[in-house]
């Protein structure tokens, strides 16, 4: 019994861990999520503008003037960059969903098991 039980806590430590790396990885998704709409309004913005108009960049605290062409590059990689990073948290996320499940899975049977024992002890009682 005692092994059982032992499985059992150290299932459930598992299935804990887990939970707070899904969290984590919640958080990660959510923050992305924030970057991505940014960097969707500034790609919107750079649509509206024609080449006769001037861009700047934030650098620290200047703004250095910077080419439309080449502003709207660094705005494309920027949302290609963090729709690759959505897409890898989301698989993340995904592969630890699994493994909660797995672990569920592992602590509704050893509670199982617990019980039946406790009630095979209590019937030879």
């Amino acid at each position: 019994m005692e092994p059982l039980k032992k499985r059992h806590k150290d299932e459930i430590e598992k299935f804990n861990s887990f939970n707070k790396d899904h969290q984590k990885y919640i958080d990660i998704k959510k923050q992305l999520g924030g970057q991505l709409n940014e960097v969707e309004s500034v790609h919107e913005e750079l649509k509206l503008l024609n080449t006769d108009n001037t861009v700047y960049k934030a650098i620290g605290p200047v703004l250095v003037k910077q080419d439309l062409k080449e502003a709207k590059e660094t705005v494309a990689k920027r949302r290609n960059y963090i729709n690759d990073q959505i897409k890898r948290n989301d698989d993340l996320i995904k592969e630890i969903e699994n493994k909660r499940k797995v672990h569920e899975d592992n602590i509704k049977k050893t509670e199982n098991q617990i019980q039946q024992l406790q009630l095979k002890a209590a019937m030879k009682a």
